[in-house]
């Protein structure tokens, strides 16, 4: 039977986090953005996902920075990815958050987060500005 965990992420995960971003062509977050509300779910003690809940002074919260082992596939991967966004969302209310909100790079991640309750509310372009 497998073992899934979540804990709070350090800056030893991170180095595992941006190979993950780095097998798939992206660019990984730099350290200074990764807020202390990030978590990485094992499964049997081996890094599997990686995601950040940006908590806000309102009751929205934030789910960022999602992303998974590349090694790790089908039904495990769906297994803790569900068990993952189930803590998430316990914690977001334990911290008396009210609306979780994300945005899907893809269909398939944008239809799974359908299928587990989210609901699209916009099209949007998502831009940002490096300021300095």
């Amino acid at each position: 039977m497998l073992e899934f965990n979540i804990r709070t992420a350090t800056s030893a995960d991170l180095l595992f986090v941006n190979l993950w971003y780095e097998a798939i062509g992206e660019r990984p977050p730099e350290e200074a953005l990764i807020p202390d509300t990030s978590f990485i779910c094992e499964v049997d003690e081996v890094r599997c996902l990686f995601v950040s809940l940006i908590l806000t002074n309102t009751k929205l919260a934030w789910v960022e920075n999602f992303i998974g082992n590349p090694s790790l596939k089908g039904d495990i991967r769906q297994r803790a990815t569900k068990y993952l966004l189930e803590y998430l969302e316990s914690f977001a209310k334990a911290v008396e958050c009210k609306r979780l909100f994300c945005m899907a790079p893809n269909e398939p991640l944008r239809d799974y987060y359908e299928k587990i309750g989210f609901k699209e509310t916009a099209k949007v372009f998502t831009l940002t500005k490096e300021i300095f």
